[in-house]
């Protein structure tokens, strides 16, 4: 006999005047271009504030695009890698040049000033294994590259390199016991890196650190396969599962402050189907809010909505009635508020968003303070543990009924299983940490007290419109004064990273010379490929 599934199609739970209400922040199309007549694939996109953008394509090549007058341009194609291209991260120092990694072990430097060649390899001569890379990240400041490989006669390696030289600096082996999928520098700190595997962890490390084991700051148990992770603010990273759930942690105090499953995602963008429910990737906002991509399978595929993070629950944010696919990568450029979206229908689009006046683009402090950049002490851990105990619709998720007005939609409640956040109690007890080497002790996290100094975000902006509002010329001002100081700290020229005797250059040269330091350190007594 045959089964037939009598599931209800996935659909939106309000109507679409209501939509339009619920989800207060605008965006409306800039522009989009398809990048091949025949339909293809995108999954892989990176973005410069200078409005370039690239992108990975089915056949191994990759493609850069440039924003010129609301409009998009292709810049230059580029291939080379023999197997899957799995990333590329543009230098932040350079938009000129651009990294990418694949499968097939190797690390690339293009330029695309020159048509797109090839103007470095990154590999290692004297190894004969091959380790297929997954994921890379460049430090904030360009100097350091760091890529993470698929399990490799059971090691999964981070590598670094300098991103002047092609041999590797150093790496690390026993935090990961699967692929590791994401590698995230911190925004403005060159030591501080997150790491995310199929092994279900987020590791944080200082890789200024002597040895891996002392680099290795936190271990964060988010048990299940991660697949994207960012940098929210100064000290917490967001992490999205392969089984579409968000959860933000705190770096300063090894806590998860929310935890969302699929189904809670689901109501909150309203939609009927769980199962039919995608995540896409967060950002943060231009007054400094979490947000959360997502969208949906059901029908044609394209819905695409964004939700806020308000403590512990997760608010509409906004709508893209106009997308025409099912979206798998984005970019946002918090300075100027454009989203740029790619997919599996091949197109790239270009969002810009409307200058918002409900206050769901400003970030609370104390939802920042309480729920996201929670104090190293922990004080304020149990009122951030993303259980919902204090949200007035916290009491159980299925609120369905409310969905419509919005108002407790977000309740971040719903994961029954905050419960188990207390097991992450012992993620706080590294007094075991000096069994880290031990794979059975991947879930002790260090109490080493992590660096909880915010900073100003610092991007560098080119007024795309000079009608932008008020909000736009401060963040403006602020970036100036802060670039300012980063151009102090960086030494541009192509020496080693030697300590630098300039004004102004010696902390960041300090840093360099002692990360360098550090890494060859590993390189030297490795027992093993590094």
């Amino acid at each position: 006999m045959d089964i037939i599934e009598n599931e209800e199609t996935d659909k939106d739970t309000v109507e679409e005047n209501v939509l339009e209400e619920l989800f207060p922040k605008k965006y409306d199309l800039m522009t989009e271009t398809e990048v091949s007549l025949k339909k293809t694939y995108i999954n892989k996109l990176s973005g410069t504030k200078t409005l370039k953008y690239s992108i990975i394509l089915p056949d191994n090549t990759i493609e850069v695009y440039e924003l010129n007058n609301s409009s998009l341009s292709r810049v230059c194609v580029m291939s080379g890698h023999e197997k899957t291209v799995t990333e590329t991260v543009f230098n932040p120092n350079d938009d000129n040049l651009l990294f990418s990694t694949s499968e097939d072990g190797l690390v690339k430097m293009w330029d695309t000033r020159a048509g797109g060649s090839c103007v470095l390899d990154y590999k290692d001569e004297e190894e004969k294994i091959i380790r297929p890379y997954e994921c890379m990240d460049v430090s904030y400041n360009g100097r350091v590259l760091c890529t993470g490989s698929q399990l490799v006669e059971d090691d999964a390696y981070l590598v670094f390199w300098d991103q002047r030289v092609p041999k590797p600096l150093g790496g690390y082996w026993n935090s990961h016991t699967d692929d590791v999928t994401q590698v995230k520098f911190h925004k403005e700190k060159v030591e501080i890196l997150a790491t995310g595997s199929v092994d279900g962890l987020v590791n944080v490390f200082n890789i200024m650190e002597q040895t891996e084991e002392e680099a290795l700051t936190h271990t964060l148990n988010a048990e299940c396969a991660v697949d994207k992770l960012a940098w929210l603010g100064d000290a917490a990273v967001a992490c999205l599962t392969q089984a579409h759930q968000l959860q933000l942690w705190s770096t300063a105090s090894a806590r998860r402050a929310l935890h969302c499953d699929r189904e809670h995602i689901a109501r909150s963008i309203k939609r009927s189907r769980a199962d039919d429910c995608y995540l896409v990737d967060s950002f943060t906002s231009v007054g400094g809010r979490p947000v959360l991509l997502a969208g949906s399978y059901g029908g044609d595929g394209s819905t695409l909505r964004a939700l806020a993070v308000a403590g512990d629950r997760l608010l509409p944010y906004a709508d893209f009635p106009r997308n025409r696919q099912l979206v798998r990568c984005c970019y946002h450029d918090r300075a100027r508020d454009l989203l740029v979206t790619a997919g599996e229908s091949g197109i790239v689009s270009v969002w810009r968003g409307v200058p918002d006046h409900s206050g769901v683009d400003e970030a609370d402090d104390a939802d920042l303070r309480d729920h996201v950049d929670v104090d190293a002490s922990g004080d304020s851990d149990d009122s951030g543990d993303g259980d919902g105990s204090e949200d007035e619709g916290g009491s159980e998720d299925g609120d369905d009924s409310e969905d419509g007005d919005g108002s407790d939609d977000g309740d971040g409640s719903d994961d029954g299983d905050k419960s188990d956040d207390g097991d992450k109690s012992d993620d706080t007890d590294k007094s075991d940490n000096s069994d880290k080497s031990d794979d059975s002790d991947k879930s002790k996290v260090s109490d080493k007290p992590a660096d909880s100094v915010t900073h100003e975000e610092s991007s560098e902006r080119h007024d795309l419109d000079k009608a932008d509002s008020n909000k736009q010329e401060a963040l403006g001002k602020a970036e100036v004064s802060n670039k300012a100081e980063d151009s102090d700290k960086m030494d541009s020229s192509d020496e080693s990273f030697e300590s630098s005797e300039t004004e102004g250059g010696e902390v960041q040269d300090e840093v360099s010379g002692k990360l360098t330091g550090a890494l060859a350190r590993l390189q030297a007594r490795r027992h093993r490929p590094y």
